[in-house]
């Protein structure tokens, strides 16, 4: 009998073994990994998906506020109501809404569905949390509703702020936002440009000015 034969076929069994363990290893982390990076904020989600300044970015974070509070008076009067915002350290952060009042939660996977997201609504049933699919879906839909309201509001002052030929002074930057005034029109309003230039940037300091043409901001170069 070949015992070598043997022990070499023990070797490769186990190797098949440790390559099976590191790919169900690797399959679980890459699947971990992704769900993690999936589970956004729906403001988050908002602002990857359009242009959004600093003062619509708060009047939707405001609103959902408002819809989430309206949503939970109206339709969990007489139970609680959980809306996941976040996922953080491991745990997810939940603003729990009850007999009109909004309290902040952090509650660990094990205590949830299995198929638990960011931005799922969920309530109790015998003392354990369920995920309500319909209020889910309203919810959603009235904020991503709202938001596009003040998005479109948003970008509307902007294409009426932008005139062709009109010279802007840089008001402030701040990390990577730039606030422009009309200098040309004399007018006192200030408004962050969402589209303006990446590649200026480094040139829009404060007080620096700019021309815009076709649609375009041109650095004004003093002679």
């Amino acid at each position: 009998m070949d015992l070598d034969f043997f022990n070499n076929l023990g070797k490769t069994l186990k190797q098949n073994k440790d390559v099976k363990s590191f790919i169900d290893n690797l399959a679980d982390f890459l699947q971990q990994n992704n769900n993690t990076s999936n589970e956004k904020g729906i403001l988050i989600q908002l602002q990857n998906e359009r242009k959004t300044s600093i003062a619509t970015r708060n009047s939707i974070r405001d609103e959902i506020q408002n819809i989430l509070k309206e949503y939970a008076n109206n339709n969990f009067k007489d139970e609680e109501m959980y809306f996941i915002s976040s996922k953080k350290d491991g745990l997810y952060i939940s603003f729990k809404y009850e007999n009109g009042e909004k309290s902040i939660e952090k509650l660990a996977p094990k205590e949830l569905p299995e198929d638990v997201k960011v931005n799922d609504i969920l309530k109790k049933e015998n003392e354990n949390y369920v995920i309500d699919n319909k209020s889910t879906e309203e919810v959603i839909g009235q904020i991503e509703e709202m938001a596009n309201e003040l998005l479109n509001k948003q970008d509307k002052e902007l294409e009426n702020f932008r005139k062709d030929g009109h010279i802007y002074k840089v008001e402030e930057q701040r990390e990577d936002r730039i606030y422009l005034i009309d200098v040309t029109s004399g007018d006192d309003l200030v408004l962050e440009e969402v589209d303006f230039p990446q590649y200026l940037l480094n040139d829009a300091v404060e007080e620096t000015t700019f021309k815009y043409e076709n649609g375009n901001y041109l650095k004004v170069v003093e002679n």
